[in-house]
């Protein structure tokens, strides 16, 4: 079937046509206003990239260079080095206490940083045979008495030193725990009560201490170490040490404890209880 052209096609064809002419007619123009355009676009991209250059080189750059001189400046001076790094631990000298025909070493040993607490390994020297390495720890801001109780001995320990290993601070969060004292309080109330230190024997031959002790605090601990120092005056003439398992919260256990041949008559008795809030297996499950 031959084709026929109709109108509408003819109106195409005359169109594309006219619209080719005027593309050749103004051809220059089409061109001219094309480089114009790309000139334009490329001169912005070129104005933003000089512009940053100028920026950095005269006026930012030196900025952060003068700030960054000052902060290497402050990183390397040492009280700044000082300032963020926690204050090594306060060791008195380690005393020697005769307890029957065996020997407790004790020493005091304070953590001067409100901000950092410590976990460590610590054993005592002096003695005739190797004494083995206990674990250790001290809250922030803390004292208390490391120990070492009945160390046999064919002789009084002489000279005798703390060594501590495996040091390992911690920062206090200070985001997670803004108020640490407020916490650590609510985490170590513990009430003692009722102290008692008496002569028992005949001749007075051992001496024994009774006291009760209250876990206060909403938390149960599954254990809860306390120190018990006895003084005369200002200076100390025995120790010992109690360690009360699953401790539940409100609880109050009646402890005894017993000197042999030990002569003591003290004056102040304290008993200090410790526990390392920052553990988590420290806490037994609520209930």
């Amino acid at each position: 079937m031959a084709f026929t052209p109709t109108q509408n096609n003819e109106d195409a064809d005359e169109k594309q046509i006219m619209f080719r002419l005027w593309i050749i007619n103004h051809f220059r123009q089409i061109k001219f206003a094309t480089t114009a355009a790309l000139i334009g676009i490329s001169s912005i991209f070129w104005g933003y990239t000089l512009y940053g250059l100028a920026d950095y080189w005269f006026i930012t750059g030196p900025k952060e260079q003068a700030a960054l001189q000052e902060l290497t400046a402050q990183l390397l001076d040492p009280e700044m080095l000082a300032a963020r790094r926690p204050a090594g631990l306060a060791v008195e000298d380690v005393k020697v206490f005769r307890s029957g025909d065996k020997y407790d070493l004790a020493v005091r040993v304070a953590n001067p940083n409100p901000n950092w607490y410590v976990v460590f390994k610590y054993k005592f020297s002096g003695s005739d045979k190797e004494l083995p390495a206990r674990e250790g720890f001290i809250l922030p801001g803390e004292e208390k008495e490391l120990m070492n109780l009945a160390v046999a001995a064919a002789d009084k320990p002489s000279g005798p030193a703390v060594i501590f290993s495996e040091v390992k601070w911690q920062r206090v969060d200070a985001h997670r725990l803004p108020n640490y004292k407020k916490w650590s309080a609510e985490r170590l109330n513990f009430k003692v009560s009722d102290k008692n230190f008496s002569a028992r024997g005949n001749g007075a031959d051992f001496s024994q201490l009774d006291f009760k002790i209250k876990n206060s605090t909403a938390y149960g601990y599954w254990n809860l170490d306390a120190a018990i120092l006895l003084s005369r005056g200002s200076a100390l003439q025995g120790v010992n040490f109690i360690s009360l398992n699953k401790f539940l919260s409100g609880e109050e256990r009646a402890v005894s404890l017993v000197w042999k041949d030990s002569g003591i008559a003290p004056t102040e008795i304290e008993v200090l209880p410790s526990v390392n809030i920052f553990d988590p297996g420290a806490y037994m499950p609520v209930r």
